[in-house]
Formats: structure tokens, sequence, C-alpha cells
């Protein structure tokens, strides 16, 4: 064997220990194949060589040895020209591999840092939408706070106005209230006045009957012939201012009863809570009520003569 194809020999073996060692697969299975077909083509090239040196040998004492030399160097300059075109081929495929498998590896590795980097750039972004998402859902709620808030802030505002509305009613109320209990006050003074006049007149009528009585016993049958001749109209004219001083102290009465009654009425009657629409107000007369005329008293009887 010649040392050129040892060294192509084990150069062929050391780069399918390589191709093994990097796992390139199909490529490697290519550059097998190859090797294998190179391998067989340098064994039939040294079975022919033993064939040819063999032949050389046993041709020796019967031709002539110049001419068999002669054949012998042209087939081994023919078989080294042919291993060397074929070892040349071999080689050029070999570095067409090797070259194609360092592009394909260096477009590997450019592929991979590409990938990465759009990994790296995918993850930055999904944490910004991430980030973005939650200051938004973030401000949705802030949001939702401050409608709340403030439409509480309206509700206060508007049962404040409504407590301060009931508490104006309520003061108009009470100062009508207050205003009804100094009339009812006065006319219950009116009444106590009167009903003291009344008693004032009565006393003095009983007085005056008493004398008169007196008077008539003492004088005799003739001031009772006198009295009795006295007309009855007289007599009446004297009892009328008595029953116009009744009638009229009975009125004031009916009406100091009356307006006890609504006062009464009032004091039990409670303001509505502020939330609620604010109480009707009581009257204390309908419009049909008419006040009652009472008859002037007639002037007092002259004396009797």
């Amino acid at each position: 064997m010649f040392p050129n194809d040892l060294c192509c020999y084990w150069l062929l073996i050391s780069l399918c220990f390589v191709f093994d060692v990097e796992h390139q697969d199909g490529d490697l299975e290519d550059f097998k194949r190859d090797a294998a077909a190179l391998a067989e083509e340098n064994n039939a090239l040294k079975i022919k060589l033993k064939e040819a040196e063999s032949c050389a040998e046993l041709s020796e004492p019967t031709t002539d040895p110049e001419h068999s030399g002669r054949d012998l160097r042209a087939e081994i300059r023919k078989l080294k020209k042919a291993y060397k075109a074929l070892s040349s081929q071999k080689e050029s495929e070999v570095s067409a591999l090797l070259a194609e498998k360092d592009f394909v590896w260096n477009q590997y590795k450019t592929m991979e840092k590409d990938y990465e980097t759009l990994l790296k750039k995918k993850k930055m972004e999904a944490a910004q939408a991430t980030e973005a998402a939650e200051k938004l859902q973030q401000k949705v709620e802030e949001l939702q706070l401050q409608v709340v808030a403030q439409k509480k802030d309206d509700d206060v505002g508007r049962l404040q106005a409504e407590a301060n509305d009931a508490k104006k009613k309520m003061l108009v109320l009470e100062d009508k209230l207050q205003k009804m209990h100094s009339l009812v006050s006065e006319k219950d003074d009116e009444i106590q006045k009167l009903k003291s006049g009344h008693l004032q007149a009565s006393q003095k009528r009983k007085k005056d009957i008493s004398g008169t009585h007196r008077r008539s016993r003492s004088e005799g049958p003739s001031v009772r012939g006198k009295s009795k001749g006295i007309p009855r109209r007289q007599m009446a004219e004297e009892d009328q201012p008595e029953t116009s001083q009744k009638r009229q102290c009975a009125s004031s009465l009916s009406s100091g009863l009356a307006l006890r009654r609504c006062s009464s009425r009032m004091t039990h009657l409670k303001p509505a809570s502020s939330s609620s629409s604010p109480a009707p107000q009581q009257v204390l007369f309908h419009s049909s009520f008419k006040v009652p005329k009472l008859k002037a008293p007639a002037p007092p009887p002259p004396p009797p003569s």
C-alpha cells in the first residue's frame, strides 16, 4: 500500500469520526457512503496492482523482461493517474461537504441567535403588555372608587339639603304653633275676663233683686200696686241686657274651646322625618267658617222714678 493511500484512508476515517461526533445525520450518511465507495475503489485498485505484479512475476521467465517491465510500468502509471483523479475528486467532494456543513452550521447558529433575540423581544413585549394591563386595571378600579365616592357625596349633599328644608319647615310650623298658642292664651284670658265679668254681673243682679225685694217689702202694698202697673215690655227690656251678656259669654266659651282643641291637636302632631315629605299644615278654621255676630247689649233701663 502506498503512503498517499494511507493518508487518504486515515483522512477519510477522521472525517467520518468528526461527522459522527457532530451528529450530522444526513450529511454523515452521504459521506459514509462516499467513503465506502472510495475504499472499495482503492481495494479494487490494490487487487489489480497485486494481480499485475503476480502476472509480471509469472511471465518473467517466458517473456522479455524489458517488454514486461515497460507494460507493468505503464499499467502502474495508469493506475496512479486513475487513483489521483479519483482521490482528487473525492477530496473535492469532501471539501464541498465540509463547506456545506460549515455553512449549515453557521446558518443554524445564526437562526438560533435570531430566535433567542426574538424570544427575548417577545418576552419583553409580553411583560410590558402585562404591566400595561395591570395599570389599566388599577386605573379602572380607581375610577370605580371615585365614581362610588362621588355618588355617596351627592347622596349626602342631597340628604343634607332635604334635612335643611325639613328643619326650615319645622321652624315655620313651630312659629305657627307658637302663634296659635299665644292666640289661645289670649282667648283664654278673654274667656276668664268674660267669666269674671259675668260673675260680677250676676252677683250685682242678685244684689239688685234682693234689694228690690227688701224695698218692696218695706214699702208695702202701694209699691206693689205700682210694680203691678209696670208693663211687661219694660220688664222684658230690663231682662234683655242679662240675656245678651249670657249669649256673648256662651259664644266666647265655644270659640275658646274650639281653639283649645285645635292647639291640642297641633301639639300632638309631630313633624315627619327629614327624608319624607313635610306634613300638610293643619287649618284652624275652614273657609266656610263665619264668625257669629253678637247682638249689642241693650242700654240699661232707666231707674224707676
